[in-house]
């Protein structure tokens, strides 16, 4: 079969029309056709560019033998497959490259209907909210009833909770026995339910001064508790799997346990676990100080504890709260006179000293403050006052 001798013809009028156009042929479709010429003579590349890079978009509304100063081989500037509006490498509202004071997966305050059963926040976090140098003290607004316990006739001491805020564990003695309670609420702007005693954690003698780990997994208590390897109150520890699970029966830390006639009470543990805060009578002698131990990791028992003597004072000093990363402490301390008041003291680093303690004047409500715990960043204080004749009851404060 062969080509009509017309059609050359044809197909060299059409080549002709085209090109004194200005326009230009799918060289992909015809092969090794002319490029048009531009206005100074040399091939003009935006039909070549374009057709590379897929079909044209309908919406340009420029000419499209346009001037183009960029070079053939780059992409257009424009996106064609997706909006330009969209992140795609994470949520819009999500501030990757600041610091980060919430979980990944939502804010603290934000609704919460299930229990927490780890740390959502990185250590580094945890560095970043301790902040470069010692703290400056800023003062707490007027302290009020905690609003868990305006119905409660017994005492409640010893408040301690978790990171999110959601436990609260506490000492009361309803039945002149102190035991280990809890009061809960499913979040944070959700009200509190009824406090229920632990019945894990406590026991016949006495159970007092609770420190709960911020995860909600590990606990610590004082108690008298037989069973021990050491009579008398010690530290006792109990762990659980999840935040829903019980808690494993308490097993005494005889690692922190001094001579005979010591006690040891009032731990306060840093976030991360890996350093101890607590009063204890380790000379053996009947006056309370403050101690400290730390460990290379949860699965190691704690090391050797030893005295913080920026902190400690001929008189009673116990009931220690760190945050800030273990940089910060208040506690309380009979130096004034025969009530306790509150205290607090900081430090650049976990390799320097704490600084002299100053008497933290606006928390002293009633005028015997003690036991006191603060969120890791230092915002929200929590701790008892025992009135004269009064019982015991939990205050909180804001900053």
């Amino acid at each position: 079969m062969h080509m009509p001798k017309v059609w050359p013809s044809l197909l060299a009028g059409w080549f002709a029309a085209l090109t004194a156009n200005g326009c230009s042929v799918d060289q992909r479709s015809l092969g090794t056709l002319a490029a048009p010429q531009g206005e100074a003579g040399t091939p003009t590349d935006v039909f070549v560019e374009v057709l590379a890079d897929g079909p044209v978009d309908a919406s340009v509304d420029r000419p499209v033998d346009a001037s183009v100063d960029r070079p053939v081989d780059k992409p257009i500037d424009r996106q064609v497959d997706r909006p330009v509006d969209r992140q795609v490498d994470g949520p819009v509202d999500r501030q990757v490259d600041g610091p980060v004071d919430r979980p990944a997966d939502g804010p603290v305050d934000g609704p919460v209907d299930r229990p927490v059963d780890g740390l959502s926040d990185s250590q580094d976090a945890l560095e970043g909210e301790a902040g470069p140098g010692p703290e400056t003290w800023v003062p707490f607004g007027p302290p009020s009833l905690h609003p868990a316990f305006t119905n409660s006739g017994a005492s409640q001491a010893d408040p301690t909770l978790t990171a999110d805020e959601l436990e609260l564990y506490f000492s009361s003695n309803p039945n002149t026995d102190w035991d280990i309670w809890l009061v809960q609420r499913a979040r944070s702007t959700a009200p509190w339910v009824a406090p229920v005693k632990v019945e894990e954690l406590s026991s016949t003698s006495l159970d007092e001064t609770p420190e709960v780990s911020a995860d909600g997994l590990t606990i610590y208590l004082a108690s008298e508790r037989p069973g021990g390897k050491f009579a008398g109150e010690h530290l006792w520890v109990s762990h659980r799997a999840t935040r829903t699970a019980g808690w494993d029966p308490p097993t005494q830390v005889t690692e922190l346990a001094g001579v005979d006639r010591s006690a040891e009470i009032s731990p306060s543990l840093q976030r991360d676990q890996l350093m101890m805060v607590f009063a204890s009578q380790q000379t053996g002698v009947d006056n309370w100080d403050l101690y400290i131990t730390t460990r290379q990791s949860t699965a190691d028992p704690w090391g050797p504890p030893t005295a913080l003597p920026t902190l400690n004072s001929p008189q009673f000093d116990w009931d220690p709260a760190v945050y800030r990363g273990g940089n910060s402490i208040v506690f309380a301390s009979r130096r004034l006179n025969t009530l306790n008041s509150l205290f607090h003291a900081t430090r650049g680093s976990s390799a320097e000293s704490f600084s002299a303690p100053q008497e933290a004047t606006e928390l002293d409500v009633l005028g015997n403050a003690a036991d006191p715990w603060l969120s890791d960043d230092g915002s929200h204080i929590v701790f008892d006052t025992r009135g004269t004749g009064r019982p015991s009851r939990i205050y909180e404060a804001f900053r």
